[in-house]
């Protein structure tokens, strides 16, 4: 995660990090790294949804969802969708 061209953060800066949809909150994680690296000061972070099942905090700051949902996990010996030979897609950034 790193800044663009053109965007800088100053010191104490007042930062609200938001994502749209939240699964283990690695994104989230990396940028909150980054603005403390430039000295920002984050203020909440904000999330549409929070596929997790769980609640998130990220190093103290306070988080918020506008809808939480608990979404399902299997062993591949256990998926019913894998028995039937039905393959993975992967989502998002990172591929995960």
């Amino acid at each position: 995660m790193t800044l663009k061209r053109g965007f800088e953060i100053q010191k104490n800066q007042r930062i609200l990090i938001v994502e749209d949809i939240v699964t283990t909150g690695g994104s989230i994680k990396e940028v909150v790294e980054v603005v403390k690296s430039f000295g920002g000061n984050i203020i909440g972070i904000a999330m549409l949804v929070n596929r997790s099942g769980k609640e998130l905090i990220f190093d103290g700051v306070k988080s918020k969802a506008l809808l939480n949902l608990n979404v399902s996990t299997y062993k591949a010996d256990e998926c019913e969708l894998c028995k039937k030979n039905i393959p993975l897609t992967k989502r998002g950034r990172t591929g995960k």
